[in-house]
Order: C-alpha cells, then sequence, then structure tokens
C-alpha cells in the first residue's frame, strides 16, 4: 500500500511539471503587447499578443481573439491596436485581466464586410494564430472569447 501511494505522488508530481513546462516554452517574462510572427505556406504575417501584467504560467487566463473592421486591415501587424478593443486594452494596460490576439486581415482588395468570412485565407489564419498563441500562453479553453467589429 505505501509503495503505491510513494508511485501516485510521483505521477501527480511530473504531470504538474509537464504541464508547467509546456507553459512556459513561450513565456519569456515579457508583458504587454508583444509583437509576433505567424509561419505558413504563404509567408510570414504579423500579429500582436497583448500577454497582461499579471500573467502566471500556472494559473490559466481567458483569451480573446480581436477581429478588427476593414480600416484595420494590412501587413504591419499593428493597425489592429489603433481602436476598438486595442485601444480599451492600451487605456487598461496595468490591470486588463486576459490575453488578447489581434491577428490582421492582409485582403485589402476584397469586399469590406468579407475580410473575416469562415473559409477565406485571412479566417483560418487567425484560428491558426489563436491555437498557437494557446499553445505558448497557460489559457483556458472554457474562457475563449471572440469579439470585433
Amino acid at each position: 500500500m505505501c509503495g503505491q501511494s510513494v508511485r501516485w505522488g510521483w505521477l501527480v508530481v511530473l504531470g504538474f511539471a509537464v504541464v508547467i513546462g509546456r507553459a512556459n516554452a513561450a513565456d519569456d517574462g515579457k508583458r504587454g503587447f508583444i509583437e509576433k510572427v505567424f509561419k505558413d505556406d504563404a509567408g510570414e504575417h504579423k500579429y500582436v499578443v497583448f500577454v497582461p501584467q499579471n500573467y502566471s504560467p500556472i494559473k490559466s487566463s481567458p483569451v480573446i481573439l480581436f477581429l478588427h473592421g476593414a480600416g484595420e486591415r494590412g501587413t504591419d501587424g499593428r493597425a489592429p491596436l489603433n481602436i476598438g478593443l486595442g485601444a480599451l486594452v492600451k487605456a487598461r494596460e496595468a490591470n486588463f485581466p486576459a490575453i488578447v490576439v489581434f491577428p490582421q486581415c492582409e485582403n485589402t482588395r476584397g469586399r469590406v464586410l468579407h475580410g473575416w468570412t469562415s473559409g477565406t485565407e485571412d479566417a483560418d489564419r487567425a484560428l491558426k494564430i489563436l491555437e498557437q498563441v494557446e499553445q505558448d500562453y497557460r489559457t483556458d479553453p472554457k474562457r475563449r472569447i471572440l469579439t470585433g467589429w
């Protein structure tokens, strides 16, 4: 009986270490607005992730995917921060409670209202960027939020 307890205890400790190690993979201690690049077969795509000042890889954080409006389309990766949720997070940067993902719709020639339409390259890439962020940071899948214009 005693041997089983010891083995179970080690399993719990090892399981905990694996979770922490995975969450720490991209946590270099940076907080605030972090410029990132997502790479796929189409090339490199700039985006920004906001990491809260009180983020800890030990505790799961809510994550918000923000889909900007037509005026922020492009390839600079930063235009989505200028209005909407980006401006709100900037104003409350010291205590904003969630990780926020700001992908950018790169299609500047398509119809204005179709930039984030399901199945488009931009929409699919936004979801892949969200997946990457969820691998890099400890997020809570039950507190995943989609918002935008």
